[in-house]
Parts: structure tokens; sequence; C-alpha cells
């Protein structure tokens, strides 16, 4: 099994660190008591959960139960895991910066800022000696935290599309990065063989699919996805959600969005849903 430790400073970006993980397949939980994580390895293995990349986030809010760290790295390298502990620090003054932004207490409550800083360094001197990656994340953006971590985790940096069709008169889809409207293509709706058939069957296809303008449609969404998404993933913003809509979401939106799916599933990892299919009739 894979598994990385993030561990290191409050306020060093250790939340955008698994949150990175966890794009990347990584199952995650912050906040865990090292000891435990035997106890959900074997809960995984007794439920025969198919889960094959763990990420936990270990560190002085564990408080006592912290001491036990080096051990449980030990022995879970005995164990045969694939084990990474990666370190995440930032200088005082940035982190001092970044709590006076943020308003957020530092774990160590009852201290004074600098000083609670200054412990912590202390508490976490033990797991930064048994870490096998250190990350500055003073004068980092998220991006170089991102390419960083990529690298460590050896996964690809790569766009994950949703394609979702939907109909305007159900209301707009509020949650999506791009909306395109295709009601320009002519309404298979008005067509008696076609009504009560869906953007899925090959006869709506091939009606849609036959406008010139429909296919000139999907090169041209095509080759804005294929500009824009590197940008995206240069972000760390790897998931991007695409509306198509028409009327009902029925017809032309959802043959559509099976199109571009098909065309860009194996260039990406590509998805593709259908809002209303519940209302189709």
């Amino acid at each position: 099994m894979e598994i990385i430790i993030i561990t290191g400073m409050s306020g060093a970006g250790k939340t955008s660190a698994v949150n990175i993980a966890q794009d990347n397949d990584y199952t995650s939980i912050d906040n865990l008591p090292p000891e435990l994580i035997y106890s959900y390895i074997d809960l995984l293995n007794d439920k025969d959960q198919k889960i094959e990349k763990l990420a936990f986030v270990i560190d002085i809010r564990a408080g006592s139960l912290l001491s036990g760290i080096e051990e449980v790295i030990g022995d879970l390298r005995k164990q045969g895991h694939n084990l990474k502990v990666v370190f995440i620090d930032a200088n005082d003054d940035e982190l001092i910066r970044r709590y006076q932004e943020k308003r957020r207490p530092h774990p160590y409550k009852d201290m004074v800022l600098e000083n609670a800083i200054k412990k912590e360094r202390e508490d976490l001197l033990k797991i930064r000696e048994l870490s096998d990656y250190y990350i500055d994340t003073s004068s980092n953006s998220l991006n170089q935290l991102n390419a960083r971590l990529l690298e460590i985790l050896h996964a690809k940096n790569e766009a994950n599309l949703k394609f979702v069709s939907f109909g305007f008169k159900y209301g707009i889809l509020k949650e999506a990065d791009y909306i395109f409207d295709v009601r320009f293509i002519d309404n298979p709706f008005y067509i008696k063989e076609l009504k009560h058939k869906t953007g899925k069957d090959e006869e709506v296809v091939r009606y849609v699919m036959s406008y010139s303008k429909a296919e000139t449609f999907v090169e041209k969404i095509v080759d804005l996805i294929d500009y824009i998404a590197p940008s995206f993933t240069e972000q760390s913003k790897n998931n991007l959600l695409i509306g198509i809509g028409c009327t009902g979401g029925q017809h032309r939106s959802v043959a559509i969005a099976e199109k571009l799916h098909n065309t860009l599933k194996e260039k990406y990892n590509s998805s593709v849903f259908h809002r209303d299919s519940d209302k189709w009739h």
C-alpha cells in the first residue's frame, strides 16, 4: 500500500498538501494519532476495501501521542508499505504573517504566537529528522507546492473533465466552470420519431451531428479544452466541469456532451453525466 504522512509546521501548507493528495486518488485523514494508522489499515482489510493509496496528516495536534511516530514509521516500512514522510515548513516570519492574515489561533492557544511556533519546532524535531522529503513554502506559491508534491507522489498532473448535459428550463448548471448553449442546433423534439428518444440514442445523435454547425461546434470546444486545460492544471485546478445546455436537456445537449466525452476520453480523464435524465419521457 502507498502511504504518505504529511507533517510539519502549523500554517505551512499541510491542508493544501493533503488536498493535492486527495486530488490524486489518495484517501486521506487529517489529525490522526500515529498509532491509529494500524487500526485504520486493519479496518480497510477487514472490510475488503480496494484502497491502495492513503494520506495522513499527523502533527502536534496529536499531543503526547505524537511521541509514538518513530515506532509507527519503522513498523509500516517493515510491513512492506511504500511509505513517504513529507515535512512542510515555512520560516517564522512567514508563519506569523499567515496567522495574522487568517486570524486563526495556533494549536498552542495558551502561548504567545512567536513562542508557540518555537515550541512547535522543538516538538516536531524528531519527525523532521525522520522525514523523507522537506518542502519549504515560505516563498512558494500553491502551484509550486503542487508541482513538488506531484514529483513526490509520482502522479501526473492531468485535467479531469466532466461533461454535464442539462435543460435550461429546469435551471442553469450553477457549479459549472464553463457553460455552452447548443440551442442553435435544430431541435429533434419536433421530429415525431425522435421526440421520445434521447441524445444517447443513435437516431438522435445522427440527426444532431448531421448539421455541419454541430460538427464545427464540437471541434471548436475540443480546441478550446486543449488550449485551456494545461493552464488550469498548472494552477492546481485539475477538475473542469463543463455544462452543455439545451431547452429540455434530453436531445441536443445529451448528444453533444456524449460526443465531447467520446472525443476526449483517450486524452483526458473524462466522464459524462446527464443532470435532467429523471425528466426524460
